[in-house]
């Protein structure tokens, strides 16, 4: 170990507190992200947002381009379920 001469009280408060601050950094939580709540939407406001009837949305729903969720007896839609149904692009292959 080295040897310390201090020769004032600042001296060794300094040195106390820059240990307790390395000391206490170690224990500091990580900040965590808090979960993103997920929107849904019904029909109604689905196809309004889409722009489109709600006979048009049935039937791409029944197509599989947009997917639903039954909840409590009704129709909704996820709000990532409607933005991945906007970006998503199919190719087909002749």
């Amino acid at each position: 170990m080295s040897e310390i001469i201090l020769t004032t009280k600042e001296e060794l408060t300094g040195i106390i507190n820059h240990s307790v601050k390395e000391a206490l950094e170690k224990f500091r939580p990580i900040p965590k992200e808090e979960p993103k709540t997920e929107s849904y939407y019904s029909r109604k406001e689905t196809a309004k947002r889409l722009q489109t009837s709600l006979v048009s949305l049935r039937s791409w729903t029944k197509a599989g381009l947009i997917k639903s969720h039954v909840i409590g007896g009704r129709v909704l839609y996820k709000e990532s379920d409607i933005e991945a149904a906007l970006t998503e692009v199919k190719t087909v292959k002749f």
